[in-house]
């Protein structure tokens, strides 16, 4: 049975110009049998819907990006990029390990991504260049929170000076809450968060998960 959302995005093909000859492909997702048709190519898309999106990776050329994106059961979401050169469909291949939730464009050989993935706690805006058909993630020093999330904390652990250190700046208190300002860009895992005195410090995952209750919650649902 089709659903009325899946019916909506059936119901609304784009009109792209991928091979970059002036003429426009039609690009139309089939709510049935779950299939995109870009031009004369189909793919399969495993999602429940999906969408589709025009992009312009680069202005420099004349060709034009769709990004194909598979809606999950909860909030999941995952785009692929697609273009068309000398006749046969073409995909960007990502550094990461999974397509990302959200793709943003702007002609200048850059994508950017709003990934809510890694830590569920906060959205961080990833860079990539583009190389060929490769798209190659520009690490950042620090992966900062937009919205910093405020986490309540059950028991209370160590607040380090830096990631991997020993140096503890504070402890926290039991009952309290702290601010999630973001993420480390180079040592997995580590958290960058402030106390609710303003003071600022590191905390690995796993601590986090032992400390707070909610954290828990929040990275097992769905």
């Amino acid at each position: 049975m089709i659903t009325a959302l899946m019916a909506a995005f059936a119901a609304a093909p784009l009109q792209v110009d991928l091979d970059g000859d002036g003429k426009p492909e039609t690009v139309k997702y089939d709510a049935e049998s779950q299939k995109v048709s870009i031009g004369k190519h189909t793919i399969d898309c495993d999602g429940d819907p999906c969408s589709l999106e025009a992009h312009d990776v680069s202005s420099s050329d004349k060709r034009r990006e769709v990004a194909v994106c598979a809606h999950g059961p909860r909030d999941d979401k995952s785009c692929d990029l697609y273009t068309i050169v000398d006749g046969k469909l073409q995909k960007y291949t990502w550094s990461k390990e999974w397509p990302p939730p959200s793709v943003q464009t702007s002609g200048n050989n850059i994508v950017l991504v709003v990934d809510t993935y890694r830590q569920r706690l906060y959205q961080r805006t990833e860079k990539y260049k583009v190389d060929g058909f490769a798209l190659t993630e520009v690490k950042q020093p620090i992966y900062t929170a937009d919205k910093p999330r405020m986490l309540p904390v059950d028991r209370t652990f160590a607040l380090l000076y830096a990631p991997d250190s020993k140096e503890v700046i504070a402890n926290t208190r039991a009952n309290s809450e702290i601010a999630v300002l973001g993420e480390h860009g180079q040592k997995d895992g580590w958290m960058l968060v402030r106390l609710s005195s303003g003071i600022t410090g590191w905390v690995h995952v796993d601590a986090l998960a032992a400390a707070s209750t909610e954290y828990m919650q929040i990275m097992g649902a769905g």
